[in-house]
C-alpha cells in the first residue's frame, strides 16, 4: 500500500471513528448538551489530526530513509560495476601494449622515439627491456647511445641515462600506462 493510501485510510478511519462518537453522543444527549457534544467532536478531530500528522511524519521519515539507503546501494553497485569495467579496459590496454611491442611497427617506433628524445639532452645510454635488446645494435647506430638492458621489465619503450648517470628520462610504456591509469582513476573518483 502506498504512503498516500495509508494516510487516506488512516484519515478515513479517524474521521469515521469521530463521526461514530458524534452520532452516539447525539443519540444519547438531548438538545441541552449539543454544545458539549460538538466540543467533544472537535477535540476528537483535533486528536485524530495530530495522530494523522504524527503517522504521516513517521511514514515519510521511513520512506526517506529507504530512498537514501536504496540510492546509496545503487551508487555503490554502479561504482563497483564501473570499477570492474575500468579494470577490464586497463587490462585490455596493457595487453594491447604488449602486443604492440611484438609487432613489426614497434622497432621503427622505438628507434624514432629514442632518436628524437636523445636530441633533447646530454645522454650517454639508453635502457631497454630484455626483449628489446634484440634492437640494441640498430638503436646504437641510429642514436649514438650505448644500449643496455634495464634491470626491470617496463613492457616497452626506453629510459635515457644522462652523462654521469645522474638523471633518467623515462619514456617507458609502463610509465606512460601507469600515469594514464592514475589520471583515469582520479577522474573516475572525482564523482564519488
Amino acid at each position: 500500500m502506498r504512503v498516500e493510501e495509508k494516510i487516506t485510510a488512516l484519515e478515513k478511519m479517524a474521521v469515521a471513528a469521530a463521526e461514530a462518537k458524534k452520532r452516539q453522543a447525539a443519540d444519547e444527549m438531548d438538545g441541552r448538551f449539543k454544545s458539549m457534544v460538538d466540543e467533544a467532536v472537535r477535540d476528537e478531530e483535533r486528536k485524530a489530526g495530530e495522530t494523522v500528522r504524527a503517522e504521516r511524519y513517521k511514514i515519510e521519515r521511513e520512506m526517506n530513509k529507504r530512498l537514501v539507503d536504496a540510492s546509496g546501494g545503487a551508487k555503490r553497485e554502479f561504482i563497483t560495476w564501473r570499477d570492474g569495467l575500468t579494470e577490464d579496459l586497463l587490462t585490455d590496454v596493457l595487453q594491447d601494449l604488449r602486443l604492440f611491442t611484438s609487432s613489426p611497427e614497434y622497432e621503427k617506433f622505438l628507434a624514432d622515439k629514442i632518436k628524437a628524445a636523445a636530441q633533447t639532452g646530454k645522454y650517454e645510454a639508453v635502457q631497454l627491456t630484455p626483449e628489446d635488446m634484440r634492437y640494441a645494435e640498430a638503436i646504437e647506430t641510429a642514436s649514438g647511445l650505448k644500449a643496455e638492458q634495464a634491470p626491470d621489465d617496463f613492457i616497452g619503450g626506453f629510459r635515457l641515462i644522462s652523462a654521469g648517470r645522474r638523471a633518467v628520462s623515462d619514456h617507458t610504456l609502463a610509465g606512460r600506462f601507469n600515469e594514464q591509469r592514475l589520471n583515469f582513476s582520479l577522474m573516475a573518483n572525482a564523482d564519488r
